[in-house]
This record gives C-alpha cells, structure tokens and sequence, in this order.
C-alpha cells in the first residue's frame, strides 16, 4: 500500500532506553545506549509499516488525483487527531484551500476519514497533472500531555529491539527458502498481524 509522506516525526518513542535495556540484557548505561536507541526508532517504524498504525503523534501528508466521492481513509491516522490543511491544485499550478466547511474530520473511525459535509461539494476544477490534492493531518498519540503507547504495542517494540540487538545481520528468507520478507521469531508475526489495521475504502 502506498505510504503517506512524514512531515513531522514523533518526538516520543514508544519504549524507554531503560526498558530496551533490560529486554537486551543490558544492566546499566553504557557505549550500547546510542545503538539501542537507533534499534529502538527503527523497531517503532517498521511496526507502524507492518501494522499501518501512528504511535505517537506524527504529522503526514497524502496525495490524491482526484476528489473522494464521499470519504478518504487517512493512512496510519490511528486515531486521527486532525485535518491541518487540505488543498487543490489547478492546472495552472494555483493552490486553493478547501474550505473547513465543506468537509468533515472523522476523528472516531480507525483509521480516521476525511467526509464530504452534508449538502456540500468537492470544488469543480481542471487538475494539475501530478498530485492535486493535498491532504496534510496528524495522527497517533497526542504529545501532549504525554501518554504511553498500549502496552501490546510496548512489547512488540522491545521484541524487535531486542531481537536487532542480538541479530544485527537478519537473513532474508521467504516460506520458500528464496529471498524476500524478514522472517521473525517470538510468535511476533502473529502479534503484528492481530494488531494490523485492516483499510475499507
């Protein structure tokens, strides 16, 4: 699935560099902090890859060649917490705001949506031929305050940590023995794929 582009990354990250310790085996600070704190970001982003989810707040932006019907699925915006600008070019290149008025943020769904208002209508315009419309919004945990991940989301993010740590050059395999998809251990497959967000467009 095509992803939303990252205009603003989280300033949190799911799990602690303490907590990464302890799932590494690691006692106390030390010269491995700078290596696990990498492992940490990157066990965070393929988590959010595989599962199609924001953990914490995150501002991202999506594309589209032409206006929904109705509704947009916001990719990864789980939950949604806003719509920041929304956007359409013409073929002369002038950007033009849609109006706040004309549409709904659906901050309830997961993933969140982006609705037509009732009674209203997508503007009537001849497109730029590359990317039009714009949708800028933010999604994930809300920084502020500040509130934890869920704790299934946690332990994924120490597994994989902790599983870089002690396999930091990871074969890729796929059921076949041919290259391909990473192959995880800790029944983690089964982890991400229960917390997996399923799209319905």
């Amino acid at each position: 699935m095509y992803q939303p582009t990252i205009i603003t990354a989280p300033l949190l990250e799911p799990v602690s560099l303490a907590d990464a310790r302890t799932a590494c085996g690691i006692d106390s600070a030390g010269s491995q902090d700078k290596l696990i704190a990498t492992y940490i970001s990157a066990a965070r982003r393929y988590f959010e890859w595989r599962t199609r989810r924001t953990v914490h707040q995150t501002t991202y932006e999506w594309t589209l060649t032409a206006f929904p019907a109705e509704s947009c699925v916001l990719p990864r915006a789980t939950p949604l917490i806003s719509i920041d600008a929304f956007t359409y070019k013409d073929s002369a290149g002038v950007v033009t705001n849609v109006p706040a008025a004309d549409y709904i943020a659906d901050t309830d769904s997961t993933p969140g949506r982006v609705w037509l208002a009732y009674g209203m209508s997508w503007p009537s315009f001849t497109a730029y031929p590359s990317n039009p419309i714009r949708i800028r919004y933010t999604a994930g945990i809300a920084s502020s305050p500040v509130q934890e991940a869920d704790g299934e989301i946690q332990q994924a993010v120490l597994l994989l940590t902790a599983h870089w740590y002690e396999n930091p050059i990871v074969l890729l395999t796929s059921e076949r023995g041919m290259p391909g998809q990473v192959v995880l251990s800790y029944a983690l497959e089964a982890m991400l794929s229960k917390l997996q967000v399923e799209y319905a467009f």
